[in-house]
Protein backbone atom coordinates (compact mmCIF):
# COMPACT_ATOMS: atom_id res chain seq x y z
CA UNK A 1 0.00 0.00 0.00
CA UNK A 2 3.20 2.41 0.77
CA UNK A 3 4.80 1.83 -1.91
CA UNK A 4 1.69 2.21 -4.21
CA UNK A 5 1.10 5.51 -3.03
CA UNK A 6 4.94 7.12 -2.82
CA UNK A 7 5.31 5.43 -6.88
CA UNK A 8 2.43 7.68 -7.64
CA UNK A 9 4.43 10.73 -6.84
CA UNK A 10 7.50 8.88 -8.72
CA UNK A 11 9.35 8.08 -5.29
CA UNK A 12 11.36 5.12 -5.62
CA UNK A 13 11.67 3.05 -2.71
CA UNK A 14 14.99 1.25 -2.79
CA UNK A 15 14.83 -0.54 0.28
CA UNK A 16 11.52 -2.57 1.96
CA UNK A 17 9.68 -0.53 4.31
CA UNK A 18 9.21 -2.82 7.44
CA UNK A 19 6.33 -2.88 9.74
CA UNK A 20 8.20 -4.77 11.86
CA UNK A 21 5.92 -4.57 15.34
CA UNK A 22 7.95 -2.92 18.14
CA UNK A 23 8.72 -3.87 21.38
CA UNK A 24 6.61 -2.13 24.09
CA UNK A 25 8.97 -0.27 26.81
CA UNK A 26 7.71 -0.04 29.94
CA UNK A 27 8.57 2.53 32.62
CA UNK A 28 8.78 1.38 35.97
CA UNK A 29 7.73 4.14 39.04
CA UNK A 30 8.65 3.45 42.42
CA UNK A 31 5.82 5.59 44.69
CA UNK A 32 5.99 5.37 48.56
CA UNK A 33 2.52 3.91 49.31
CA UNK A 34 1.86 7.18 51.51
CA UNK A 35 2.30 8.98 48.20
CA UNK A 36 -1.25 10.82 47.19
CA UNK A 37 -2.62 9.51 44.14
CA UNK A 38 -2.99 13.32 42.79
CA UNK A 39 1.08 13.48 43.31
CA UNK A 40 1.24 10.07 41.28
CA UNK A 41 -0.78 11.23 38.56
CA UNK A 42 1.44 14.29 38.04
CA UNK A 43 4.51 12.41 37.44
CA UNK A 44 2.62 10.05 35.38
CA UNK A 45 1.26 13.08 33.26
CA UNK A 46 5.00 14.68 32.90
CA UNK A 47 6.27 11.96 31.80
CA UNK A 48 3.54 11.31 29.15
CA UNK A 49 4.01 14.45 27.88
CA UNK A 50 8.13 13.80 27.92
CA UNK A 51 7.59 11.01 25.93
CA UNK A 52 5.00 12.39 23.36
CA UNK A 53 7.54 15.35 22.71
CA UNK A 54 10.45 12.95 22.11
CA UNK A 55 8.18 11.27 19.70
CA UNK A 56 6.97 13.91 17.71
CA UNK A 57 11.29 14.94 17.83
CA UNK A 58 11.93 12.12 16.42
CA UNK A 59 8.97 12.01 13.66
CA UNK A 60 9.56 15.32 12.36
CA UNK A 61 13.65 14.70 12.07
CA UNK A 62 12.70 11.74 10.28
CA UNK A 63 10.54 13.96 7.91
CA UNK A 64 13.20 16.46 7.55
CA UNK A 65 15.56 13.70 6.67
CA UNK A 66 13.42 12.52 4.28
CA UNK A 67 12.61 15.63 2.36
CA UNK A 68 16.33 16.53 2.40
CA UNK A 69 16.05 19.34 4.49
CA UNK A 70 19.16 20.37 7.11
CA UNK A 71 18.39 20.02 10.87
CA UNK A 72 18.94 23.58 11.65
CA UNK A 73 16.16 24.32 8.88
CA UNK A 74 12.68 25.47 11.49
CA UNK A 75 10.08 23.88 8.73
CA UNK A 76 8.59 21.37 11.35
CA UNK A 77 8.71 23.64 14.87
CA UNK A 78 8.30 21.65 18.04
CA UNK A 79 8.18 24.33 20.10
CA UNK A 80 5.15 24.16 22.74
CA UNK A 81 1.85 25.86 21.28
CA UNK A 82 1.26 27.20 25.16
CA UNK A 83 3.15 28.67 27.92
CA UNK A 84 2.82 28.39 31.70
CA UNK A 85 3.52 31.69 33.87
CA UNK A 86 2.83 30.84 37.68
CA UNK A 87 1.20 34.25 38.75
CA UNK A 88 1.95 35.06 42.31
CA UNK A 89 0.41 37.44 44.81
CA UNK A 90 3.64 40.42 45.12
CA UNK A 91 3.97 43.98 45.92
CA UNK A 92 6.59 46.29 44.39
CA UNK A 93 7.69 42.89 42.55
CA UNK A 94 8.58 40.92 45.67
CA UNK A 95 6.69 38.15 46.29
CA UNK A 96 4.34 37.95 49.52
CA UNK A 97 5.18 35.59 51.32
CA UNK A 98 3.61 35.98 54.89
CA UNK A 99 5.54 36.37 57.94
CA UNK A 100 5.87 34.63 61.02
CA UNK A 101 2.98 36.76 62.50
CA UNK A 102 1.09 37.03 59.46
CA UNK A 103 1.11 32.75 59.64
CA UNK A 104 0.47 32.39 63.50
CA UNK A 105 -1.70 34.79 64.61
CA UNK A 106 -4.95 33.37 62.32
CA UNK A 107 -3.86 29.62 63.00
CA UNK A 108 -3.98 30.16 66.45
CA UNK A 109 -6.75 32.30 66.53
CA UNK A 110 -8.95 29.06 64.20
CA UNK A 111 -6.89 26.74 67.05
CA UNK A 112 -8.68 28.64 69.76
CA UNK A 113 -11.56 28.91 68.26
CA UNK A 114 -12.00 25.11 67.55
CA UNK A 115 -11.65 24.57 71.14
CA UNK A 116 -14.28 26.37 72.42
CA UNK A 117 -16.61 24.91 69.80
CA UNK A 118 -15.28 21.39 71.29
CA UNK A 119 -16.78 21.71 75.22
CA UNK A 120 -20.21 23.19 73.00
CA UNK A 121 -20.04 19.79 71.27
CA UNK A 122 -19.33 17.30 73.80
CA UNK A 123 -21.64 19.17 76.70
CA UNK A 124 -24.64 18.61 74.26
CA UNK A 125 -23.62 14.48 74.10
CA UNK A 126 -23.36 14.52 77.63
CA UNK A 127 -26.52 16.44 77.95
CA UNK A 128 -28.08 13.19 75.84
CA UNK A 129 -26.46 10.38 77.72
CA UNK A 130 -26.71 12.21 81.70
CA UNK A 131 -30.86 12.44 80.43
CA UNK A 132 -30.42 16.54 81.02
CA UNK A 133 -31.54 17.05 77.46
CA UNK A 134 -35.13 15.04 78.29
CA UNK A 135 -35.29 17.94 80.91
CA UNK A 136 -34.47 20.84 78.94
CA UNK A 137 -37.18 19.52 76.37
CA UNK A 138 -39.96 19.78 79.06
CA UNK A 139 -39.06 23.37 80.13
CA UNK A 140 -41.99 25.75 78.68
CA UNK A 141 -39.90 27.57 76.28
CA UNK A 142 -38.44 26.28 72.51
CA UNK A 143 -35.41 23.91 72.80
CA UNK A 144 -33.51 26.59 69.91
CA UNK A 145 -33.58 29.43 72.46
CA UNK A 146 -31.67 27.15 75.24
CA UNK A 147 -29.23 25.69 72.13
CA UNK A 148 -29.34 29.69 71.10
CA UNK A 149 -28.04 30.49 74.61
CA UNK A 150 -25.52 28.38 74.24
CA UNK A 151 -24.18 29.42 71.08
CA UNK A 152 -24.44 32.95 71.69
CA UNK A 153 -22.07 32.51 75.32
CA UNK A 154 -19.57 30.26 72.94
CA UNK A 155 -19.59 32.73 69.86
CA UNK A 156 -18.90 35.63 72.51
CA UNK A 157 -15.94 34.00 73.85
CA UNK A 158 -14.78 33.14 70.68
CA UNK A 159 -14.73 36.95 69.22
CA UNK A 160 -13.24 37.69 72.45
CA UNK A 161 -10.24 35.32 71.75
CA UNK A 162 -10.23 36.46 68.63
CA UNK A 163 -9.46 40.20 69.67
CA UNK A 164 -7.41 39.23 72.46
CA UNK A 165 -5.41 37.05 69.54
CA UNK A 166 -5.16 40.25 67.42
CA UNK A 167 -3.69 42.17 70.15
CA UNK A 168 -1.36 40.08 70.79
CA UNK A 169 -0.37 40.41 67.13
CA UNK A 170 -0.49 44.22 67.49
CA UNK A 171 1.37 45.03 70.57
CA UNK A 172 2.96 41.70 72.11
CA UNK A 173 4.66 40.44 69.51
CA UNK A 174 6.51 43.36 68.74
CA UNK A 175 7.85 43.35 72.58
CA UNK A 176 9.00 40.07 71.89
CA UNK A 177 11.26 40.67 68.80
CA UNK A 178 8.52 39.54 66.32
CA UNK A 179 7.32 41.35 63.21
CA UNK A 180 3.98 43.07 64.25
CA UNK A 181 0.63 41.84 62.91
CA UNK A 182 -0.36 43.68 59.19
CA UNK A 183 -2.35 42.83 56.46
CA UNK A 184 -2.10 43.75 53.14
CA UNK A 185 -3.84 46.95 52.25
CA UNK A 186 -2.97 48.50 55.64
CA UNK A 187 -6.06 49.26 57.39
CA UNK A 188 -5.84 51.22 60.88
CA UNK A 189 -6.41 49.62 63.91
CA UNK A 190 -8.31 51.13 67.28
Amino acid sequence: MYLGILAEFGVEQEEEISLAKIEKKEIRLYFDPATQQSFKNSVRNNIDKMISQIESQSIYRAFQEELGEDENSSIFDTESFISFTEIVPNADKKEGIPNSTQHNIPAWTLFAIFFIILPLSINMVNEKNQGTFIRLRTQPIPYTTVLGGKAVVFLVVSLIQFVLMLLMGIYLFPLMGLPNWRLPGEFHYF
